[in-house]
């Protein structure tokens, strides 16, 4: 420099002035006139500044640099940004060297050329404030452009990442203003730096491990500034995203199923440099068509840590983008593009190690927000991980093993959980763990059904709430059986709110509280039962085992003591009104248990024992073959052979200790109602009208449960048989029946598809039940006669009301289910008339439910088949859905009465076989005129029906005029049976 001058003071004489360099617009220079200003020595200013750079003279350069526009030099000449990346490197080596424990000396061949050539030799980091305070501080200034040394930028983001968990770093005072700088370093810098390399994959992975350490919300915000604010701000980046959209369209074109490995390296190479913008357009073609997910997902296994998690913000961007329609309004169903975007996240998430907190923090404030169309995506998610279904259409061999212990439920998943998806499953255990996303979502998706009855179900068609519903609830089971299976209690219990909480503070429903509650007391019990078992030893030192008495006497003990506590917990949640007909005691018990309380699937344990032995059969087949044949890689074959079989072996011996477990325990509960001083406390003892109880048992316990899930319906017909055959006080089986198969049509119009499947399962078990006893005299006198639940008044139609009653007999009973047979015909005909789709179709629903047990009577048969016949021909070009429900129904109707023809266990009955013709002789028809009124709250009898006619329509029980065209309703006659007081 020459003496008494400084850079300020010659710098006006050189070209071009600095006005019109400021003047420029970056964005509107032509890309042709780009490359003139790349050449240092037609702007002398720039050849100055490259100068003194490469001298290592940053103070004599910062004049210059602060009367330039921002990122200016380094954008028009690449040599500049070069220097300035060079005096980083040098400043930053030795800190490099002494922190950086895998240091090789010849990482810094490169730039060494460069440093020689320092004149002036620019200060060195020593600390962590002097990195921070100098070298970050050039590093800001620099931009994006640092990557034009990318030895530079990856050691900086080394020494960036060693900060976080370098002992002399926890103990600086300005530790947290350091780790704000590390965050703002890598939104302007370092990640945007990513763009002008050349598809660099090291230098992603290496940023991944700062990014990886940061929430997800500063993440997706670097993203998002990524693409909008630093693009504008650099026109390099602008470039470079239009370059990388081009070739995405090139590639895209020409991915398939067999290309996908060729076509993903390109894709990936793509993504290393510019990651949103290829991975926007691959969600855009995954939408339109959905056969591209395949192909998709295969090509995407080159991408590195850092793409795959911008590829969450991009999913999670397209699923809330406000312009898309969530559903087809027409069509009653989700949108394709939502469809295909939940698939696809259940694709990626199960395959590659993607963080899920932010897909789950999304769905989270979408329920929040009573959104809960977003549900899908978590169903898929969980189904395509877990292999836990949702519990719909499901077979009666699968329904047995659910009722099983855990063992026999995770061996009916038809999705078999397997050692590959085992770390996917415990990435989405512990996003769940995270953030408070377990409870928050337990407690959101219980909340949504009562969201979806009162809310959308007046803004969206009454067809689509239905399935809202459904899918809300199927969701809700299936997320509750994927943490009852994942989760260790403790971590489940120490999470939830009371129980008491969740009724009033969250308002959830009692049947969402204890499905969420329940394995936690369940848990508690068992815990309490095995330290009482050791105490009871302890104590008596001369016992080595306890027989099963002793055992049920423990058991029995631990579970009222905590069955009472819990009950007086719940009682304030609840009216008072509610106790005058039920007990808490039986309300707590009754929503306490579980399906394998009552019942222990024996069948379902055999077949799945039965399939790993002949599993066995044929690995001994496979070994013997291979050691034979001396094949190539026998040897392997062989120890993959000895270990399946050792895990056959392992789970045929868990399955027979579950099963004698379940049995020990069925046995346990079953004493518990069994006991004298539980029974008799069940149902209050004031009421004059027993029939008040029945209803509020059905109205409290029996419906809120039945629609959960198909084994929750399994659950309450096994408890009203336990109820039954243990003869529990005021427990009035007959007047149960009879609520319920009085008239079904009310109860039926009120349901969705899966709840009318759930109801149905109900029904046919208790039809069963009700046929198993009408199938002899003998069986009705060992299993009915004189029990609690068969003490009724029957009256004769000719006595008054202070007549004495007959008792309870066997004709009387058949009588009786003659009865339910014709109400049943009625009310489903009625609904099978009318012209409502839901009634219709539940109708429908129902009746292929019960079909096994329903229609047996050869009369009720031929009127089925005729209303379900004329709505079939009705719907055949209004509803095709309807009409091919009807459809179905008829061919599975032929289907069980030709089974009954070739000698199965049932058959059809003429109605002098199923009752006797002296109980028929008011109702000589099978169907009568009228449809009969259901049984009113307070009487709980069944009145005979006179004058009943086969073919008439029914009116409706709702009209408040009546029809000239409909016949009259028959006059109400006697009542039949009254409910024993």
């Amino acid at each position: 420099m020459i003496m008494g001058l400084n850079l300020l003071q010659f710098q006006p004489f050189l070209s071009p002035r600095l006005f019109n360099v400021n003047k420029m617009k970056i964005k509107n220079w032509p890309v042709q006139n780009l490359m003139m200003f790349t050449v240092l020595h037609t702007n002398q200013k720039l050849g100055l500044l490259c100068s003194v750079l490469e001298h290592g003279n940053l103070e004599l350069a910062k004049p210059l640099f602060e009367r330039l526009p921002e990122i200016y030099p380094f954008g028009v000449s690449r040599r500049i940004a070069m220097a300035v990346s060079n005096i980083i490197g040098y400043k930053i080596e030795p800190f490099y060297r002494e922190k950086y424990s895998h240091y090789r000396d010849n990482s810094s061949f490169r730039m060494k050329e460069s440093w020689e050539r320092f004149t002036c030799l620019p200060q060195i980091t020593k600390d962590w404030n002097s990195l921070f305070n100098d070298a970050c501080t050039i590093a800001f200034q620099l931009g994006p452009y640092i990557g034009a040394r990318h030895e530079v930028s990856i050691k900086l983001i080394r020494l960036l990442n060693l900060f976080y968990d370098d002992v002399e770093a926890q103990n600086l005072a300005e530790r947290e203003n350091f780790l704000n700088i590390i965050v703002d370093l890598c939104d302007s810098v370092l990640v945007p730096a990513a763009s002008l390399l050349d598809s660099n994959f090291v230098y992603c992975e290496e940023l991944w491990q700062i990014l990886g350490r940061l929430p997800y919300q500063e993440r997706y915000r670097i993203y998002h500034r990524w693409r909008t604010i630093h693009t504008q701000r650099c026109w390099e980046l602008s470039l470079q995203r239009g370059k990388v959209l081009g070739m995405t369209r090139y590639i895209m074109k020409r991915l398939s199923k067999d290309t996908a490995k060729v076509m993903g390296r390109q894709l990936g190479k793509l993504c290393h440099s510019y990651p949103t913008i290829p991975l926007d357009y691959l969600l855009g073609k995954v939408q339109e068509f959905q056969n591209f997910i395949g192909p998709v997902v295969d090509s995407i296994r080159f991408l590195s840590s850092l793409e795959f998690d911008v590829l969450a913000y991009c999913l999670i961007e397209n699923l809330a983008a406000p312009e898309k329609q969530d559903f087809k309004i027409l069509d009653i169903s989700y949108s394709p593009w939502l469809q295909s975007l939940a698939s696809f996240s259940a694709a990626i998430f199960k395959r590659y190690n993607i963080d899920l907190g932010g897909i789950l923090q999304y769905i989270t404030n979408q329920l929040k927000d009573a959104k809960n169309l977003d549900l899908i995506v978590l169903r898929e998610i969980v189904t395509s991980i877990s292999g836990i279904e949702s519990a719909s259409d499901l077979t009666q061999e699968h329904l047995d093993s659910l009722c099983g212990g855990d063992i026999l439920r995770s061996e009916a998943s038809s999705l078999q959980m397997n050692k590959l998806n085992r770390r996917s499953i415990n990435r989405l255990r512990d996003a769940l763990l995270k953030d408070g996303l377990f409870e928050s979502l337990c407690i959101l998706i219980g909340q949504q059904r009562q969201f979806i009855v009162f809310r959308d179900s007046a803004e969206y068609p009454l067809k689509l709430a239905t399935q809202m519903l459904d899918q809300c609830q199927e969701t809700f089971v299936q997320f509750f059986h994927f943490l009852r299976t994942n989760l260790k209690p403790e971590q489940y219990s120490k999470r939830l709110p009371s129980a008491l909480e969740l009724l009033t503070d969250y308002h959830l429903s009692v049947d969402a509280m204890f499905c969420l509650m329940r394995p936690v007391y369940m848990n508690e019990i068992g815990t309490s039962y095995e330290l009482a078992k050791q105490k009871y030893k302890e104590e008596h030192e001369d016992i080595t085992s306890l027989d099963n008495a002793q055992k049920s006497l423990i058991y029995r003990e631990i579970f009222i003591n905590r069955l009472d506590t819990l009950s007086e917990e719940l009682a304030k949640a609840f009216p008072q009104t509610m106790w005058q007909d039920i007990t808490y005691r039986l309300h707590t018990i009754f929503w306490l248990l579980s399906v394998n309380d009552l019942i222990v699937p024996e069948a379902a344990y055999e077949r799945n024992i039965e399939k790993i032995h002949k599993e066995l059969k044929e690995l001994h087949q496979v070994s013997s073959d291979s050691g034979l044949l001396g094949i190539r890689g026998g040897a392997a074959t062989l120890r993959r052979t000895a270990k399946e079989e050792e895990r056959l072996k392992s789970l045929e011996l868990k399955l027979n200790e579950e099963k004698k477990r379940q049995l020990e325990h069925k046995s346990r509960i079953l004493d518990i109602l069994s006991d004298e001083d539980i029974k008799k406390n069940f149902f209050a003892k004031s009421l004059p009208n027993k029939s008040s109880q029945t209803l509020r048992f059905l109205q409290s316990c029996i419906f809120p449960r039945v629609i959960c899930s198909e084994v929750d319906a399994v659950y309450c017909a096994e408890l009203v048989r336990a109820l039954h055959i243990t003869k529990t006080n005021d427990f009035q089986t007959i007047v149960l029946f009879d609520k319920i198969f009085t008239d079904v049509s009310p109860i039926l119009g009120g349901f969705s598809e899966r709840e009318t499947v759930c109801f149905g399962r109900f029904c046919c078990i208790l039809l069963e039940l009700i046929l198993h006893w009408h199938s002899s005299k003998s069986v009705f006198q060992e299993e009915c006669e004189g029990f609690p639940g068969c003490v009724t008044k029957i009256r004769k139609k000719d006595m008054d009301d202070k007549a004495a009653a007959d008792a309870f007999t066997y004709e009387f009973y058949r009588s009786i289910c003659y009865k339910w047979m014709i109400r049943l015909t009625k009310s489903l005909s009625f609904m099978l008339q009318q012209t409502n789709y839901i009634l219709i179709r539940n109708a429908l629903t129902f009746m292929l439910m019960i079909l096994p047990t329903y229609p047996l009577l050869t009369q009720l048969d031929a009127n089925i088949q005729k209303n379900v016949a004329l709505c079939r021909d009705r719907e055949k070009t209004n509803r095709q859905d309807l009409n091919l429900l009807c459809t179905s129904f008829l061919i599975n109707l032929k289907k069980r009465n030709e089974g009954f023809k070739n000698g199965g266990s049932r058959r059809l009955y003429e109605i002098n076989e199923f009752c006797s013709v002296k109980a028929t002789k008011s109702s000589s028809s099978t169907n009568g005129t009228t449809r009969k009124q259901p049984i009113t709250a307070n009487n709980s009898e069944i009145k005979e029906e006179n004058n009943e006619s086969a073919n008439s329509s029914p009116t409706p029980p709702t009209s408040s005029k009546r029809d000239t065209s409909q016949p009259t309703p028959a006059k109400r006659s006697r009542p039949l049976i009254r409910s024993g007081k």
